[in-house]
């Protein structure tokens, strides 16, 4: 089995090889000059490429839309009905487990993402799962809560939601500040049991600078919080400088701090160990 893992984990690192270089030679454009100051770049821009220890994930586009990021070790493909993310295709590890899944999108009258519907297979085990994700939003239509749904499709079986986690949001200013997420077990009547099962994600002290991630949808923004809600800020305007996360069973939280560079155009260039780099479109 783990010699299937190693060929599947090789194929994902050929294919990502294969798409960087057929971006290259097809939309020449975006990645021409890759080594142009980014200090001088004005006008309209792409993220271009985050980078850290262990890890490089490259955002590549068709036009003015994002359709793929590849990572060392995953890949994330994204299609489109008109303007909106219609559906997003992953490869890649989570933890120990190479995981794939298509998360396709529905929308509201006034464009807003309703519901997603994941189809998950963990390769080594061959289970699968289904979920449905739930957005909740607020008068002023900034995201309330996520509710996710998750059950595993048994052939021969009638399927059932039997698990939940429910995400509620909380903003300061445009800036998401803190994130409660309860898991529990879903009764047979389809009623969300209370549980004590606690996770809390704060971000704080915010600069009035600009996050590299207004550049990118707000869907697969989304499908990346539902992944790491840790890492849900990826969905405010500004850069927090200090994140935290405490579960029910932590006396205190973990605390972290960065300090924040940026590019003259007030984009935001390093933190937490991240460097970003962009293009012009």
């Amino acid at each position: 089995m783990k010699k299937i893992i190693s060929l599947i984990a090789a194929a994902i690192v050929v294919f990502s090889v294969q798409s960087c270089k057929r971006t290259s030679d097809t939309d020449g454009d975006l990645l021409n000059n890759l080594d142009a100051n980014q200090g001088g770049l004005i006008g309209k821009r792409a993220l271009f490429r985050e980078t850290k220890v262990g890890d490089t994930l490259t955002y590549y586009y068709t036009g003015y839309n994002l359709t793929s990021a590849i990572g060392t070790n995953r890949t994330t493909q994204i299609s489109y009905n008109g303007n909106q993310v219609d559906k997003i295709v992953f490869t890649g590890f989570v933890g120990q487990d190479l995981v794939k899944y298509t998360r396709n999108f529905n929308y509201d009258n006034s464009g807003k993402i309703s519901t997603i519907v994941e189809n998950k297979t963990i390769t080594a085990s061959g289970a699968n799962f289904k979920s449905e994700i739930q957005m909740k939003y607020k008068p002023n239509s900034t995201i309330d809560s996520i509710i996710v749904k998750t059950g595993q499709v048994v052939v021969g079986q009638n399927f059932a939601y039997t698990n939940y986690a429910r995400t509620g949001v909380t903003y300061t200013g445009n800036n998401i500040s803190q994130l409660i997420k309860n898991e529990g077990v879903i009764s047979s009547t389809g009623q969300l049991v209370p549980s004590i099962v606690k996770t809390t994600y704060k971000f704080d002290n915010f600069d009035d600078k600009k996050s590299p991630y207004t550049l990118i949808p707000t869907a697969y923004l989304v499908s990346q919080s539902v992944d790491d809600f840790a890492k849900a800020y990826k969905l405010c305007p500004n850069n927090p400088k200090k994140t935290s996360f405490q579960t029910h069973l932590m006396a205190n939280p973990t605390v972290v701090t960065t300090t924040c560079t940026y590019d003259p155009q007030d984009y935001l260039t390093s933190s937490f160990n991240v460097f970003y780099q962009y293009k012009p479109f």
